[in-house]
């Protein structure tokens, strides 16, 4: 019975010295106690009340001793005079969802060719910037003047269609270019789902090759939030390839499914 009583205290010990770093914000998430906003690289401990300004707001943190967690303001931590939502970290906070799975591996087919609906798979695709370069065999799709792929997705109720850009063998998804209607900068959270054609102008036959989310990371935002997770991961004496994948899974936990050679070379 002693062994036991001694167990549930240190394990209570534990857990209240341990510690929660914000690697990722969403929305408006203030201290209750100074009313001050958190930012990444600010600290929090299970014992802390967090106030959710948005019902949408939401933080990634790293663990000192468990790994990636999250925590989202709950229906009942609703203030019945106000919509704030107030909640001690502890009780709002849970692992984070790991989608490790997600690579570009096993994007090519059997003669080494990419395919890109494995590619660029069939939800979220994360990219660093306003530019992403994807080299494609042009023996299976040459793109010219005549022959190329394009974007298509709904905006207010119309379908848009745009040429996508290409340079030899790259093609190049661009932000500016996606997201630009009638020479007017539209806003990205509005569309859900672009669809991808490639087909020939004169014979006007387009096939659809696949559907994804894109997602374009600002890279002062990942610059930020990466630099965090670094200084912590050295702290806790993180080999360089450990850090590498750390952040690595981290983004596709966060944001997507993404090319880890191109993540890890930026």
């Amino acid at each position: 019975m002693l062994k036991i009583i001694l167990f549930s205290v240190i394990i209570f010990f534990q857990v209240s010295k341990e510690q929660y770093h914000i690697i990722h914000i969403k929305g408006n998430i203030s201290s209750k106690a100074t009313g001050k906003p958190y930012k990444v690289g600010d600290k929090l401990s299970a014992d802390d009340q967090v106030k959710f300004m948005t019902a949408d707001a939401a933080a990634v943190l790293i663990s000192t001793q468990r790994g990636r967690f999250t925590i989202k303001a709950q229906p009942a931590s609703t203030s019945a005079n106000s919509s704030e939502m107030v909640a001690f970290v502890k009780n709002v906070v849970l692992p984070l969802k790991s989608n490790g799975n997600l690579s570009t591996r096993g994007a090519e087919s059997a003669d080494g060719e990419i395919d890109l609906k494995g590619y660029l798979g069939m939800s979220k695709y994360a990219i660093v910037g306003d530019y992403h370069h994807i080299k494609l065999n042009t023996g299976k799709y040459p793109m010219n003047d005549t022959k190329y792929f394009i974007y298509r997705y709904l905006y207010e109720g119309k379908t848009v269609s745009k040429k996508i850009g290409h340079s030899g063998d790259q093609l190049i998804l661009d932000y500016n270019t996606l997201y630009n209607v009638n020479e007017k900068m539209i806003p990205s959270e509005k569309i859900d789902k672009v669809d991808i054609y490639y087909g020939d102008a004169k014979t006007k036959n387009f096939t659809l090759i696949t559907s994804f989310s894109p997602l374009f990371l600002k890279e002062s935002v990942l610059t930020e939030e990466l630099t965090s997770q670094r200084n912590f991961y050295k702290s806790q004496d993180y080999s360089e390839i450990m850090i590498k994948n750390e952040v690595a899974s981290f983004v596709t936990d966060v944001y997507g499914k993404t090319d880890k050679d191109i993540l890890l070379k930026w």
